[in-house]
Formats: structure tokens, sequence, C-alpha cells
């Protein structure tokens, strides 16, 4: 299968989307398709924000129906992302971003101000939870955050907490 190539982005403001196909099963292939969009006319998208790790482009999916090579930490949120019944317009960056052409880089990173800004839902991806470490620091925000409610009639009457590199906190 040939390689994909990214065609290159020619318009001030101009940007990449992925739309990622459904599918029944994690078993079943990745396959997206990239497309560039103006940032004032792009449909809703959702960002993902996550680590890179120091892994390697070394999992293969299919893109515009060639063959694309991506992180397996990327991988595992296009599974976990991936629907069942209909396909998902994303913008990650390790995808949108040709990360072969330093020029487009550097371009592409002073619009994600606005790429971010511009999506109608950020998914943070915190990685895999194989030990539920995330499961309990979300619950334990949960908790914190309630109590906060319970004593301040708005969010932003509640004071700020600050941890220390101890894992102290300090409002």
């Amino acid at each position: 299968m040939e390689n994909f190539q990214f065609e290159p982005l020619e318009q001030s403001g101009e940007f990449r989307i992925l739309q990622l196909h459904s599918a029944q099963s994690d078993a079943d292939e990745i396959v997206i398709d990239i497309r560039s969009e103006l940032l004032h006319k792009a449909p809703d998208y959702e960002a993902v924000s996550y680590t890179w790790d120091n892994q390697g482009f070394d999992q293969n999916i299919i893109a515009n129906n060639k063959r694309f090579q991506i992180s397996e930490n990327c991988r595992h949120i296009l599974l976990r992302l991936r629907l069942k019944d209909k396909p998902r317009l994303l913008w990650i960056d390790q995808i949108c971003i040709n990360q072969k052409d330093v020029p487009e880089r550097n371009r592409q990173v002073q619009l994600m101000y606005r790429i971010y800004y511009r999506t109608v839902r950020l998914v943070i991806w915190l990685g895999l939870d194989e030990c539920n470490e995330v499961g309990t620091a979300l619950a334990g925000m949960d908790h914190i955050f309630a109590a906060c409610m319970a004593k301040y009639d708005h969010v932003h009457q509640a004071p700020v907490f600050e941890m220390d590199v101890e894992g102290n906190f300090d409002p």
C-alpha cells in the first residue's frame, strides 16, 4: 500500500482535521480521512490534548486510502474515541500537522490557540489507565470540587489551589 503524502497548506488560517470512521470492534482497522479547512469556515470538530511520549511512529492506520504511521499512544486515542455508529471529526496535532515539514509545523503551532479555541469539545487523553490511577485522581478532584461548591455559591468564589512539587496543596 502506498504511503500517505500531505498536500501543502497554502492559505492563511488553513489547517487539517481528520474524520475518524466508525467501527464495530477495536480489532477493525483504524480508517481516517484527512482534509484541509479554513479555520473560520471549519465544521464542528473536537480537539485532542495528550502527551506524545517518546514513542516512534510505528503503528499503521489507513488515511485517505493510504498507509499512515502514528505513535502507539495516538493509536490508543483513536481506538478510544472511535464510535460504533458514526464518524467523528477530530483535530490531533500528530496527524493533522505534517511533522516532517518544519515551516508548516511552525505555522500550525502559531494557529494552535485558535484551533483549540474554535473546537466544540476538548478531549484530554491522560493515557491508558491500567492501574486506575487516573480514575482515583479524578475522583479526588470531584470530591474537592463538591466540597468547594458546598461552601461557595459560585465556582468563581472558590479559592485557587496550587500544588507544590511534593504534592502539597497551597490555597
